[in-house]
């Protein structure tokens, strides 16, 4: 846990199912896998939350960059902690996004996002690869 102004507080919980970090400066840089889909649908990408050792939600940014061939939007939603995450905190639910990526065009695209939160280090960029059928 990293200390900040008297308040201790956790990572961030940043969600997927495989994760490749490349550093790059101050902004560590996250890829994926391709995601194929079809044109109209939507896809859950991540859910992104935070708390503190009083189980308080943590407030985390979410930034998403224009995508050529569809949309990544951010839905403000709110998460339960489980016990895998925090013993302390399990069961608790704390406030946090869930992004999610909106098919409007045939073809390949890059859905991408910043994230940043003041007990991040740096800001981390989130991209992923879209096919579109």
């Amino acid at each position: 846990m990293k200390k900040l102004s008297g308040v201790m507080a956790t990572a961030v919980i940043l969600t997927f199912t495989t994760q490749t970090y490349v550093a790059d400066a101050a902004t560590k840089v996250v890829k994926h896998g391709t995601i194929t889909m079809k044109q109209g649908n939507r896809t859950g990408l991540q859910e992104i939350y935070s708390w503190d050792e009083r189980c308080r939600s943590v407030r985390v940014r979410v930034k998403p960059r224009k995508s050529t061939r569809g949309k990544v939007l951010v839905v403000r939603d709110r998460f339960v902690i489980s016990k895998k995450q925090s013993r302390q905190c399990a069961g608790k639910t704390v406030s946090g996004y869930r992004v999610v990526f909106k098919a409007l065009k045939k073809g390949e695209t890059t859905a991408e996002y910043s994230i940043r939160s003041k007990i991040l280090p740096q800001t981390y960029v989130v991209r992923r690869k879209m096919q579109i059928n």
